[in-house]
């Protein structure tokens, strides 16, 4: 047995090394020039042979711009058998350490694809040479590159200058929030542990730290703004504002160990807007006079001024803000300002010269084709119109094959009802299977188990149906082909419509029940044999997919 293990092993080996001495992949229409001053550009046409991988194989084709002194390469493409293909796309995971640009499923490669990247421009590239190298993974486990045909040379203007820095407006978002530091009377010192300032900076904290810990965010700025409520004069209330605004910059900087440059700050020594806010919101039954009230803040005066009128005119509505409102005016709030991290793509790739035409269209094929992004492992199911008919029921179907266009479907109908003193009963046992072809495989634009579809089903079961104690008990066995329709509704949920058409026989015996029904009396017995519609089903499917999502080329 190991002999002839070893044996077919060999041959496994021997026949990819065949296989791969009668590849003709090739590359044409190449072109490599400078779009400006700062950026190379590489276009050619690859044809693929349409080989036949078996699962476990994989190859890459790598674009390598050479010469003397440095090489590079250029963004790669991948081709997998089906098994690499899966293991890519659930794990993220290349087994030839290397970013693939361009991905396809070796059972739907296309024939011919257009390759167009770019690269910023070095000095050493003048002069350079490029080659594709194919690098495999065959049935045997080995890894072995291959340089295929592509003859071109790169020849660079000498008045072209080295790559320089390219200005870009990045779009900046922002994340904002408030926090209440209470203080020490007339005093402008952060005490973490006095009230509950450790709870309102460990949210402050938290908040920075979600953009600093974030590898695609990077800090911009963070911008402090300081309130106090107006009660006390207006030049005091000026120097706690912006005295506590300053030290909440210093403790985050030192906390955060960040460059106090990046924190600015601003300080609103009296909020009245918020005094305002809080009066207009308030109800006659908590502020009688906030009318009055907002009518002084209305009035051209100094601010000290229309403080001490309303207190003196209203002396418990201004007890009434002075507990309710002015203490949540005590605050700051922080905006904390944020970029994105350009991604490779779009350090590279938008240098393209979009100008460039190839002999056919320039359109990026579709780096996932030939497979729906979310893979049901299963799908559970119910007959609604089963279901309406007191029958409770269940089936499981699973997908099977390369593009999901078969499938194993089993149903379980189990009602077993007796009632009036065991004189009606309602009693069901039923099993069955059906194997069902999808007219339309599964691909990138439709998902699996929709559509039209046939299948032949098998299923046996026993029965007791009795009313008014006459009844017929039996066993029977049906076989038969069912055709269907399944639409979509939700990504989890379809709406399957079917029907089924076969023969249906067995034996059946006639009762009557005595004694109360717990007797029943034979009476005669005959054989049931139908042709013709067996099954209606209008049923509810439930997708369960698998854990995985679908990783765009295994980046972030």
């Amino acid at each position: 047995m190991l002999k002839r293990l070893i044996f077919h092993t060999f041959l496994l080996c021997l026949a990819t090394l065949v296989a791969k001495a009668q590849r003709i992949a090739y590359a044409d229409d190449i072109s490599i020039a400078c779009t400006d001053s700062d950026t190379i550009q590489l276009a050619f046409r690859l044809h693929f042979s349409g080989e036949r991988l078996t699962p476990k194989q994989a190859y890459v084709i790598t674009p390598r711009l050479v010469s003397d002194t440095d090489s590079i390469d250029f963004p790669s493409i991948g081709i997998y058998g089906h098994d690499q293909y899966y293991y890519y796309l659930r794990t993220a995971f290349s087994p030839f350490q290397t970013r693939n640009d361009m991905m396809f499923w070796a059972k739907y490669c296309p024939l011919d694809t257009a390759y167009v990247r770019a690269m910023p421009y070095r000095q050493w590239m003048n002069g350079a040479t490029l080659k594709l190298v194919r690098t495999d993974i065959t049935a045997c486990g080995d890894i072995d590159d291959t340089t295929l045909d592509a003859t071109a040379a790169f020849r660079a203007d000498t008045t072209l200058t080295p790559v320089k820095e390219v200005e870009r407006k990045q779009e900046i978002s922002n994340l904002n929030g408030s926090a209440r530091i209470e203080f020490i009377v007339n005093r402008t010192e952060i005490r973490p542990e006095h009230r509950r300032n450790a709870r309102e900076l460990k949210a402050i904290r938290e908040a920075i730290e979600s953009i600093v810990r974030d590898t695609t965010l990077e800090l911009h700025h963070i911008t402090l703004c300081g309130y106090a409520s107006p009660e006390g004069s207006y030049q005091n209330n000026v120097r706690l504002a912006t005295g506590r605004t300053e030290a909440l910059k210093q403790y985050i900087a030192r906390l955060m160990q960040l460059d106090t440059a990046k924190i600015q700050t601003d300080a609103v020594p009296e909020d009245w807007q918020g005094f305002r806010r809080y009066v207009e919101e308030a109800t006659t039954a908590t502020l009688p006079h906030r009318q009055e009230m907002l009518d002084i803040m209305a009035q051209t005066m100094d601010p000290d001024a229309k403080l001490k009128r309303i207190q003196t005119a209203y002396p418990k509505d201004y007890a009434y803000v002075l507990a309710n409102c002015f203490p949540a005016l005590r605050r700051t709030d922080y905006t904390i300002a944020y970029t994105r991290r350009r991604t490779w793509e779009e350090e590279h790739l938008m240098l393209m010269d979009t100008t460039v035409t190839l002999p056919a269209t320039q359109r990026r094929p579709d780096t996932h084709a030939g497979i729906w992004p979310y893979i049901p492992f299963m799908a559970l199911k119910t007959n609604m119109l089963f279901d309406a008919a007191l029958c409770p029921n269940v089936e499981i179907e699973i997908p099977f094959g390369r593009s999901r266009q078969f499938s194993v479907m089993a149903e379980y109908w189990f009602p077993w009802y007796v009632w009036r003193h065991n004189s009606n009963a309602y009693e069901l046992l039923n099993w069955g299977a059906e194997f069902r072809y999808w007219w339309a495989r599964c691909n990138a634009t439709r998902a699996p188990l929709t559509g039209n579809f046939i299948g032949i089903y098998g299923a046996g079961g026993y029965y007791d149906f009795e009313w008014h104690s006459e009844g017929e008990q039996g066993e029977y066995a049906s076989v038969g082909l069912t055709y269907g329709y399944s639409w979509p509704i939700r990504r989890r949920l379809n709406l399957e419509f079917s029907v089924s058409a076969g023969v249906l026989w067995g034996p059946q015996r006639h009762y009557h029940g005595e004694f109360n029904d717990t007797h029943l009396i034979w009476k005669y017995n005959h054989n049931l044999f139908y042709v013709g519609p067996t099954k209606l089903k209008l049923s509810l499917v439930w997708l369960i997919f698998n854990t995985w999502r679908e990783k765009k080329g295994g980046r972030r």
